[in-house]
């Protein structure tokens, strides 16, 4: 990684996604295109990594695992979900991974899940049809 700042995301065989990278750069970035062609992926995908979200309803069809790769912070995380789920943490694997956020990879990655009033929290990755999504050319 050139930039500490950087965010560099790797996914292979997730929902309709065979293989990208990406690399997001301090500031706003955007991820635009035509419908049906894996923006609402990318960020599932990278909440699936972040958030340890539990099930394989996600692996491309034909596949049998899917894996997103993190960089950030200087940390690398890998999260590989089938048969034998495990994340690797800078060269450290950790296969008893439960249904939870893994503390390393919060750790890692400076993402952590808030507990409110005994409810943990997750930051907010908007989704789909949430209203900044929702934009159009019309006069409000």
């Amino acid at each position: 990684m050139s930039n500490s700042r950087e965010f560099n995301l790797s996914i292979k065989d997730f929902q309709i996604i065979k293989n990208a990278s990406l690399t997001f750069l301090p500031g706003l970035n955007c991820i635009i295109g035509q419908s049906n062609n894996g923006k609402s992926a990318i960020i599932r995908a990278t909440k699936a990594a972040i958030y340890n979200v539990p099930g394989t309803t996600s692996v491309r069809l034909g596949c049998s695992s899917y894996a997103v790769g993190i960089q950030a912070n200087g940390h690398t995380v890998i999260f590989q979900k089938g048969a034998n789920s495990a994340y690797k943490i800078d060269g450290t694997t950790l296969s008893k991974i439960g249904r939870t956020q893994i503390p390393e990879v919060a750790e890692a990655l400076g993402i952590k899940e808030l507990n409110l009033n005994g409810s943990n929290e997750e930051i907010n990755f908007l989704d789909q049809m949430e209203k900044p999504f929702l934009l159009d050319r019309s006069d409000l």
